[in-house]
């Protein structure tokens, strides 16, 4: 779980591993690799590895379930990120 209280600065850098982030409750948003999009409840936003992403405007506590793949630690810090990053959120 990753927990950002309202108005956090979110530091993260970039990972060697491509994640998943499942947005449990809260509402903010996120920017992966130049694109920025609104996240609430239910978004679920995908970064490749090494794309640059932090989320921002924290608008409400943000718990967020995050998903590495592989484990991470597991991949060289040179692999190249093959594929666009895409975000996806809710419709309701």
């Amino acid at each position: 779980m990753y927990v950002l209280p309202k108005g956090t600065r979110d530091s993260q850098e970039p990972h060697t591993e491509d994640e998943v982030y499942a947005v449990m409750e809260g509402r903010g948003r996120i920017r992966v690799a130049g694109e920025d999009r609104e996240v609430r409840r239910g978004s679920l936003v995908f970064v490749p590895a090494l794309a640059e992403h932090r989320f921002h405007s924290i608008e409400e506590d943000l718990t967020v379930l995050v998903f590495f793949a592989p484990a991470e630690g597991n991949r060289s810090a040179t692999r190249e990120p093959g594929r666009t990053p895409s975000v996806r959120g809710s419709s309701g």
